[in-house]
This record gives C-alpha cells, structure tokens and sequence, in this order.
C-alpha cells in the first residue's frame, strides 16, 4: 500500500482530477492538505468554489487556512511513516515548514512543480534564501521530483533533482463526456484563447498576428473568453474588428463545450508554467498552437495535433496561423489525433503512472 499525502496551497480543477484518480486506486492510501480555500480572485475567473471544495471535502481534505504552521508540523510529525508530496517548495509558509521538518528529519518526500515565474518579482534575499532551500532538497537522495513539464526540469536541475528521481509530469485533467466528444466542427476558421487577460499570456501579440490575416481569410473569426487587468487595453486594440469576439469569463464546467469544434485553441503566452487548457482543448478534439515558453508546449506533436511559435514574437505566431490556415484539408485528422492526445493525457492515465513510478522509487 502507497500511504501518500498530498499538500498544496488551494484546491485548484487538476488537483482534484489527479486526487481523485489516486484515491480509486485500491493500492493509494491518500490524504490531502490545503493552506487555503479557493480565493475570490480565482473564483471571478469562474471557479466554483463549493462544487470544488466539497468533492474535495468527499475526499477527505483538510485546511490549515492560513493558521500557524504548528497545525502543519503537527500533521506531518503524526504522520511521518507516509510519503509526503508538495505542490511547490515555496508556495506557503505553513507548507515549506512542514517540507524543512521532513528534511530536517531525512524523511522522504516528493516535489510537484512547475518552473518558477519569471514574471514575478522577487527580492534578492528572498532569491537566495529560496536556491538555498531548493539546494538543499534537491541533492538529498531522498528528495524525488514530478517536473511539470521540461521548463521544470531544466529549473530544478541545478538543485540537484536529476537521473530517475525526476519524473516528467504535467498537469492533468478527467476525461469529459463522451456527448463532448461528438461535438461537430465549428463553421469557418473560428480560433479561441481562454485565459486571463495579463500582460504574461500574451494576448495582446496574439491580436497583432491575427489582424493581418483577417483580410486573405474571410471565414476567419477569433473569440476570446476571459477576463483580467489587461481586458480594457486589448478592447482597445482590436476597435472595430468585428470578427474578434470578447466571450467573457467562462466556469470550469462551460469551458470544454464552449470550444469543442474550433478550428485550434491559441495560446499565446510569453510564459506559462504548463497551460491546462491545452489538456481541456486537445481531449474534445481541438488542435493546439501553443508558444515555446508553455510547459504544455512539449505534449504538442507540430503539425500532427497543433503547433509550436516562439514567444513574444507576433510574427513567428502569425506565421504559425497561417500554417494552420492554410492546411485546412488536414483538420479532421488533426482534430482525431488531438483526442486521441488528449486520451493519452487523463488524469486516470497519470495516476496509474505515478503510481508506479513511487512504487518503484520508493518500496
């Protein structure tokens, strides 16, 4: 039995896909710590925070809610026989005293984690402080490493994490509804972004790229469903462009059959630690054109279930439109191989993956 606990600091929608395959699984014995409930700002986004919070609450899950992290060191002294995973090794006070306490007492643990931001700032000392701690971890041999995607790997390799202690794991979501997966094609060459509308997910190079191409491509139509800082500057952007359509904020459970059927999902961003909406468009059929600087950019095949441009650059991401434009005879076989992609990538898969691979390092 694989006696397993998994801390982090907000339910989120993969968490609980991935939480509730490892709890199926007959040999998971699977416990779960939050720092926090789900913030306001991320249920303006369209998370549903009570239908999130209780599945999570059927599983058992615990909330410190910001309190001392004596209530975390209590929990992982009590439990130290288990194997205990963080989402992160920075991510809440509470959560890196429990992680130094198992250190401290060479337990073994694992991290689960994505690159660091590069568009968050952060004090020199904090910095340093922060590679000290990653250090640390990462060269103690009991120290193991889900890195999502190879933008982790490459981050974390200096700490230490290499060889079979590192496991290349993205972010994963359940299957959807088979219904999803009839959805018939959308007319015309309809592109979607879903996301926030920050300055990081580089909506506004998408809009720069698009625009020349509206004029040789007269079905073309582009819709943009989110919300965020930076919505009233990109409004301002596309001023008279009918065929650019603000859809507004999407929940959790509209995102899927909202896009099933277009044409390809854009992901424009200068940086994204993964892009799970890549996973949601790819299992309902949806090829991807996503930048190089996308975590999510390496389960891409180029050409077969999407795409891949350079960051930051609006002319290598209309050229990589066009691409897709112009090879229109080629998206229904596009679209069966972006599902089968998308099978390939649920959260039940995964698990099952995991799963072994702990067993495996971890007997």
């Amino acid at each position: 039995m694989l006696s397993l606990t998994f801390w982090a600091n907000i339910p989120s929608h993969p968490h609980l896909d991935l939480c509730s395959a490892l709890a199926a699984t007959p040999e998971v014995d699977l416990r779960i710590v939050f720092a926090h409930h789900v913030p306001p700002e991320r249920t303006v986004l369209g998370w549903d925070q009570d239908a999130l919070e209780s599945r999570f609450a059927a599983l058992g899950a615990r909330f410190l809610d910001g309190r001392s992290p004596l209530q975390a060191l209590r929990i992982i002294t009590h439990e130290w026989d288990r194997l205990h995973c963080f989402h992160g090794i920075w991510v809440h006070p509470a959560l890196t005293v429990a992680l130094i306490w198992q250190r401290l007492r060479r337990r073994r643990l694992v991290i689960y984690s994505e690159a660091s931001n590069p568009y968050l700032s952060r004090s020199s000392f904090k910095a340093v402080l922060k590679g000290l701690l990653g250090h640390w971890i990462g060269h103690w041999q009991g120290a193991s490493l889900l890195a999502a995607s190879r933008l982790a790997s490459t981050f974390y390799r200096p700490f230490g994490f290499e060889g079979d202690r590192v496991l290349p794991f993205g972010y994963y979501r359940a299957a959807p509804s088979p219904d999803l997966l009839k959805t018939s094609p959308q007319p015309g060459a309809s592109f979607v972004y879903v996301g926030q509308f920050v300055p990081r997910k580089g909506v506004d190079l998408l809009l720069d790229a698009v625009r020349p191409l509206f004029d040789q491509y007269p079905d073309l139509g582009l819709t943009l469903y989110g919300g965020g800082t930076h919505e009233a500057a990109l409004r301002q952007q596309v001023a008279g462009l009918a065929r650019v359509h603000f859809g507004g904020v999407l929940r959790d459970s509209e995102v899927q059959s909202r896009i099933a059927g277009a044409a390809a999902l854009i992901l424009p961003s200068r940086w994204d630690g993964w892009g799970l909406i890549v996973n949601e468009a790819l299992a309902v059929g949806v090829p991807c054109l996503v930048s190089d600087q996308c975590g999510s950019a390496e389960v891409i095949s180029p050409g077969i279930d999407g795409d891949v441009f350079p960051a930051g650059n609006a002319a290598g991401l209309r050229d990589c439109l066009e691409r897709h434009l112009q090879r229109r005879d080629q998206w229904p076989q596009m679209r069966l191989e972006a599902q089968k992609k998308g099978a390939a990538l649920a959260a039940d898969q995964a698990a099952a993956r995991l799963v072994k691979w702990l067993q495996a390092l971890y007997p």
